[in-house]
């Protein structure tokens, strides 16, 4: 019974300690160099708009459930309800402080799994739980499980505790289902030991980028995935961000300013591939800062004189859909990967991302929705897949 024990505590002692894996070690994977297999692909595109009668802030963003698509109006706080065609089906909730209204909706995600939608307001912090009547069942506060206090948190950053960061709002997409017990949350610090601005060696070679919010307990328990060792070659930022999609078993990320796309065991947070081929028409020759104060005053130059990588979308299909910025002024990019292999790199409209998927259509809608005409969705069918 002893020699029981004495087992048992050195499982938990070594399930409890945290990995101090760099950037470098973490991204070890070669890059995948197969080269491209050039499908003649072809997009036939269709404009669906909302009807004129919807009353909304015009801001917020289109997200697929099912055989459905759902509108989070962040002002308002509606959550409105539309076939694949666009046709209004419903409006719920709305903000306020009643049983069934929410404290903000500036992100949504939905869980295939639980058949829920999971709603946060970024100024409060706190997410709904919404069933698929759009009926709220709990609402929550995140909890960071911060056990330092503040002291020891300014004095001693430490990358694989949650008091070191903060949620990364203000860009799109960065609330996920991770599995049914989890949602996954993209996270960022201003520390001033441990940030993206200066001094920054520390940060991007051991920061986390992920954390998993415990659904049932209600906290975060877990931080994972690294910054890619391209940012220790080029502090650069503004571009410190990153498109994620998670599925049953990995998790595809794709920074801002690296052609590179990694799959990895979601699991067990290690980096099963890595592949991707630089995009067409792309100005990437980005410009190195050292403090905040540079940074802040390159961005809007940053966005509108570079290029990025801006979007990712994977279908159960083995097909990966990357968008991308170019440097002319009529289109953007959006490549097509199977099985990991670039088989298409199209014009696709400037602005635009790939949501989701309803039968055989895919769709997309403005990347950035401010305004009555960018209330629409294009549905999308693909010849040549």
């Amino acid at each position: 019974m002893k020699k029981i024990n004495i087992l048992i505590l050195i499982v938990i002692l070594s399930s409890c300690k945290e990995t101090t894996q760099s950037s470098k070690e973490y991204f070890n994977k070669v890059l995948n160099q197969r080269k491209a297999k050039n499908q003649k692909i072809t997009i036939e595109i269709d404009t669906l708009k909302i009807g004129n009668e919807i009353e909304t802030s015009f801001s917020g963003n289109f997200t697929i459930c099912k055989n459905s698509i759902v509108f989070n109006d962040i002002f308002f706080g509606y959550l409105f309800n539309f076939d694949k065609n666009l046709n209004l089906l419903s409006k719920k909730l709305g903000i306020g402080s009643q049983q069934n209204e929410l404290k903000g909706a500036d992100y949504i995600t939905f869980s295939n799994i639980t058949n829920k939608y999971y709603v946060l307001s970024s100024k409060t912090g706190i997410i709904a739980v919404i069933n698929s009547k759009f009926q709220k069942e709990k609402e929550f506060k995140i909890n960071f499980n911060i056990k330092r206090t503040k002291e020891e948190v300014i004095n001693k950053p430490l990358p694989y505790l949650m008091d070191s960061y903060e949620l990364d709002y203000g860009y799109d997409g960065i609330l996920k289902v991770f599995d049914e017990n989890h949602l996954a949350i993209a996270i960022t610090s201003s520390h001033p030991k441990f940030n993206g601005y200066f001094n920054s060696n520390f940060y991007y070679e051991n920061s986390r980028i992920i954390a998993l919010i415990n659904l049932e307990d209600e906290y975060i328990d877990k931080l994972i995935g690294r910054r890619p060792p391209l940012f220790l070659k080029q502090q650069l930022p503004n571009y410190d961000h990153f498109n994620y999609e998670i599925n049953k078993s990995s998790l595809y990320l794709n920074f801002y300013p690296e052609a590179t796309i990694y799959k990895i065991d979601k699991e067990k947070d290690v980096v099963e591939s890595a592949f991707g081929i630089q995009g067409s028409e792309m100005k990437t020759d980005y410009i190195t800062t050292y403090s905040y104060k540079e940074a802040y005053k390159r961005e809007f130059e940053d966005y509108n004189n570079y290029n990025i990588y801006n979007s990712l979308y994977v279908d159960n299909n083995n097909l990966i859909f990357r968008g991308y910025t170019k440097s002319n002024l009529k289109n953007n990019g959006l490549q097509i990967y199977k099985n990991e292999v670039l088989i298409a790199d199209l014009n696709f409209p400037k602005g635009y991302k790939i949501i989701g998927k309803i039968d055989n259509d895919y769709y997309a809608s403005k990347i950035d929705i401010k305004r009555r005409e960018d209330m629409h969705l294009l549905k999308l069918k693909f010849t040549g897949l």
